[in-house]
């Protein structure tokens, strides 16, 4: 039978709808199974991991109470049948069970989901881990029955709203097919988005109350419920995270500090002890037991048991202490001896401290005893060390003053003597031999007073002048000393003064020495550029003023390693430069001390290679206006006494025959008249007889020494006015004392300064002769002669303009640029223009020719030195060596001297050997060298030497490195056939 359009549409439709809604049935069949399920396995997980992470903290600290309690706990838990914990080997910990009559141990060799008495389980074995290391596992076993039977309705709710939903489709398929399709596909979608776990919107379908409408609130209802659930089980996780954590570290932090704490007591060198307000020791360390004796448990068994591990006298004091403690009052620190129980004694100092309770009342008392014993005998030990250091101070200070006299002595003749064979005629050769021998004896003298100075600095006794003096006239006087050593190198040197006033009342010899020891060394030590002292008052008030003076050179600098042992005694910046350059080490040493007794500080500037800054301050007294011009005329008084005394009549008593010469001599220069005396015995003869102006009077003598022989002379009536001064090489304070008790008047200390002598004559002498004052500021104001004539090669105008219109020192330096370029063809090799040996000439060439005036060989050197050809350096030093030749030649022909004679003997290669052996022989014994010999080998090794070699030996010999030069004439002598 054909149907009609109608059923057939209601056919197809409802064909269609049946077919589509076993569709939806399906995919929401599906959805709610996997929804289900997957609800199923998060709890399982999160009860999983909540119950490792509780198992966490009892497991580490094996705490099986807490275990057994967290286990029953769990197991109280909705859809937990039961529980066991295994340690990591997986012995059994703790068990718990929800149901007596479930036995865990039937399902532990089964998996998956497993049925009995018609209830469904789930065993779970999980690993209980801390930091990725397993420390245990746990099995849960999991009751599912119930998530079952809520798939199971949802299943036959599904097909029971399936058949309604046929039959009532059969009547009102027309009317809601499209609808019912629709809705349906809408709902099946959120379904879907829900089981991705999606966040989705369920929308409103239907009328309120049929079949759609509770199905979509149904999934409203679900969704929002799974929300809920995940959002408190994430926060109960999170929180649970954050107590395990804390918890973990406040028990790690607790368990630290108890280690450390008793790491430290228990490993502690020294007794650590507490004792309660009625003074028992509670408390005492290993240390505390192994000292005394007793145990802890013995200490404490009894208050003030440790009393007896005092001395008697001092067991009332310390009990004192403690008991005061129950007062709030309590002894800090205090040193005590404690007895062992073998006898032992030791020395301890103890540090004490209180703990109050919460009302703030004592309840411990805490000590901790270090044994100071080693420090008591050490302390002991350093006393008894400082009175022999004392005694060995004492024993040095008269070994120095002993030394000084014995060293001084010959030096006094050998600087006296060079110095007035020096004011006799000499040829160049021999006034540079002479000039070479005062320069190492004034060096020996310089090193000698380096010593003593720093002794006296060292033992205290070293006192400061405080007497006005004229500061241009000290830094001017610094400036002539250094003039032509910078001049001779190259090296400018200037003045730089920013001062109001120029007298001061100080100490001008000390100031000197400092100035003198730190341009002395900014000249040694550079090699070209510039010096220059400049001075600068710093803070002025109406009585005194603090001056400061920097020295800053150009030369090699230091590091700042160097600069840290700069100023300490015998060292230097370091061992090369004392080899290279010389020196005790001691300058820095006792200027830095002088500094600081004159109010100041010294420090330095510098940077290797860039040069150096010493910057020193001083503080000195000001003179008024009316002190300035007494102290002029106190000059000019000085210089008309000096004629006035000419004629004088003086015994000198002196034993040494080379000091009686030098004397002399000095005092003939002065117009004295001068007797001698041998020994303090013929002093006092002549004493007896003849009435003399003024007394020098030598200490150490034989026969009769001078502090003798003026006891006795100051009997005589005639010489209790009479003055007597002291010439001695012994210049410790205590030999000043001494002479000023027996009557000296002054002391003078050898060897003699020319300037010391002359004041002590004006000062002492009465004047013979009135000489006018005119006079007198006639010779002071008189020019020093001028230079006349003209020297080839030289401007001596500009010459004037550098150095002074003063003959005299311009003749001296000229000669001085003669005998250092004598040798100029050996000086300069041709053959080697780059080495540093021949740039080093021509930058001296250069500097002196220009500080000297010396036109050509400063333009000359000046090519040389800003050429870079070779070519053309070979011919310009030619024509230099030439130059210097001509201009040598033009100095001696000017002056009236001769040229250095040249050698002109010959002698055999067997006498020139026997004579060198001979040297050497010599030289091995430290046997003095003279001057005559010395130029006979110099003569003979021109033959059989190298000009470098032959200089250096010469050199090694003319200052006294004899071991130096003994090596290098046994290699000479080693070459020659």
């Amino acid at each position: 039978m054909k149907l009609s359009f109608r059923y057939r549409f209601i056919l197809s439709f409802l064909s269609i709808e049946i077919l589509f809604i076993s569709l939806i049935v399906f995919f929401n069949f599906t959805s709610l199974s996997k929804l289900s399920h997957s609800l199923i396995e998060e709890k399982i997980e999160t009860g999983t991991t909540l119950f490792t992470e509780m198992m966490k903290t009892p497991l580490i600290i094996y705490d099986l109470g807490t275990l057994d309690n967290q286990a029953e706990s769990f197991v109280k838990l909705k859809n937990i049948a039961a529980v066991k914990v295994f340690d990591k080997e997986h012995r059994l910990l703790s068990n718990a069970s929800a149901d007596s009559q479930i036995k865990m141990d039937r399902f532990e060799e089964t998996s998956g989901d497993i049925e009995e008495n018609g209830r469904t389980f789930r065993l779970i074995e999980a690993s209980i881990k801390m930091d990725d290391e397993t420390i245990g596992y746990a099995k849960i076993l999991f009751e599912i029955s119930e998530s079952l039977e809520i798939i199971e309705d949802n299943r036959r709710l599904t097909f029971l709203l399936v058949l309604i939903e046929i039959t009532i489709s059969t009547f009102i398929a027309y009317i809601i097919g499209n609808r019912l399709t629709r809705a349906l596909n809408r709902l099946t979608l959120s379904a879907e988005r829900i089981a991705e776990d999606e966040e989705t919107q369920i929308p409103s379908v239907g009328a309120n109350g049929d079949e759609i409408t509770i199905l979509s609130d149904a999934l409203q209802l679900m969704q929002e419920r799974i929300r809920e659930r995940n959002g408190k089980l994430n926060n109960a996780m999170a929180e649970l995270k954050e107590d395990i954590l804390k918890r973990n570290e406040l028990e790690s932090k607790l368990i630290f500090e108890k280690s450390i704490n008793k790491t430290l007591v228990e490993s502690a060198n020294a007794i650590i002890a507490i004792m309660d307000k009625d003074g028992v020791m509670i408390n005492i360390n290993p240390y505390g037991e192994r000292f005394t004796g007793y145990t802890q448990k013995e200490i404490a068994s009894e208050p003030y048991f440790w009393a007896r591990f005092l001395q008697p006298h001092m067991q009332d004091k310390v009990v004192g202490i403690i008991k005061n403690a129950r007062e709030g009052n309590i002894t800090k620190s205090f040193q005590n001896a404690w007895i062992s129980i073998e006898g032992e004694e030791r020395i301890f100092e103890w540090s004490n401290a209180l703990v109050l309770d919460e009302k703030g009342q004592m309840q411990y008392v805490t000590t901790i005893g270090i044994d100071i014993t080693e420090q008591k005998e050490r302390e002991l030990e350093l006393e008894k060390a400082k009175e022999a250091a004392e005694t060995a101070a004492k024993a040095k200070s008269d070994f120095l003053a002993n030394m000084s006299h014995e060293i001084r002595t010959p030096l006094n003749g050998i600087i006296g003597l060079t110095e007035l064979v020096l004011k006799s005629d000499l040829n160049a050769r021999q006034r540079d031999f002479l000039e070479k021998s005062n320069l190492s004896s004034h060096a020996l003298l310089d090193v000698i007073n380096d010593i003593l100075d720093y002794s006296k600095i060292e033992a205290g006794k070293f006192d400061l002048e405080n007497k006005p003096f004229e500061l241009n006239s000290v830094l001017n006087n610094i400036m002539s000393l250094f003039e032509f050593q910078a001049i001779q190198k190259g090296v400018s040197i200037t003045l730089d003064i920013h001062l109001n006033e120029s007298v001061m009342i100080g100490d001008a010899l000390r100031l000197t020495q400092i100035l003198t020891n730190l341009v002395g060394n900014a000249i040694k030590f550079t090699d070209s550029g510039s010096i220059v002292v400049h001075v600068v008052s710093t803070n002025e008030d109406d009585d005194s003023v603090c001056l400061q003076f920097s020295i800053k050179d150009t030369g090699i600098g230091m590091n700042s390693k160097a600069q840290k042992k700069l100023f300490q005694e015998f060292s230097q910046a370091d061992t090369s430069i004392t080899r290279k350059y010389g020196g005790t080490g001691l300058g820095l040493a006792i200027s830095k001390q002088l500094v600081q007794m004159m109010g100041g500080e010294i420090r330095v500037e510098s940077e290797e290679g860039m040069g150096s800054t010493f910057i020193f301050t001083a503080v000195f007294g000001k003179m008024k206006s009316f002190a300035l011009q007494s102290t002029v005329e106190k000059i000019v008084i000085s210089r008309e006494s000096l004629d006035a005394i000419k004629g004088a009549r003086i015994l000198l008593a002196e034993d040494n025959t080379i000091n009686q010469i030098v004397v002399v001599e000095l005092l003939e220069e002065l117009e004295m008249i001068v007797d001698i005396a041998a020994n303090g015995k013929e002093a006092v003869a002549l004493a007896g007889m003849i009435l003399y102006d003024l007394i020098l009077m030598d200490l150490q003598m034989p026969v009769m020494d001078g502090f003798e022989a003026t006891k006795e002379i100051r009997m005589i009536p005639e010489y209790k006015e009479v003055p007597i001064i002291a010439l001695s090489a012994a210049v410790m304070q205590k030999d000043k004392e001494l002479t000023s008790a027996v009557g000296m008047n002054a002391h003078l200390s050898k060897p003699i300064d020319y300037a010391a002598l002359t004041d002590t004559l004006v000062r002492w002498i009465r004047p013979l002769r009135t000489v006018s004052k005119s006079t007198v500021e006639e010779k002071k104001e008189a020019a020093p002669s001028e230079v006349f004539g003209t020297i080839e090669g030289i401007d001596l105008k500009a010459l004037r303009d550098l150095v002074g219109n003063n003959s005299e020192k311009i003749k001296r330096y000229l000669l001085y640029f003669c005998d250092e370029f004598e040798m100029i063809d050996s000086m300069l090799d041709l053959t080697n223009v780059q080495s540093d040996s021949f740039k080093h000439v021509i930058h001296t060439l250069k500097g002196t020719g220009g500080n000297l005036s010396i036109i050509k060989v400063y333009a000359l050197a000046g090519a040389i030195e800003a050429s870079d050809d070779v070519s053309e350096i070979e011919t310009l030093s030619s024509q230099l060596i030439n130059a210097v030749k001509e201009v040598i030649e033009a100095i001696r022909s000017f002056y009236q001297e001769e040229k250095k004679d040249e050698v002109t003997a010959s002698h055999s290669i067997e006498s020139v050997r026997e004579f060198i052996n001979a040297i050497i022989a010599d030289l091995a014994q430290s046997t003095v060298i003279e001057q005559g010999r010395i130029g006979v080998l110099e003569e003979m090794l021109q033959g059989v030497s190298h000009d470098d070699l032959r200089k250096e030996v010469i050199e090694y010999i003319h200052t006294y490195q004899y071991d130096n030069a003994l090596a290098v004439l046994q290699k000479i002598v080693g070459s020659m056939k």
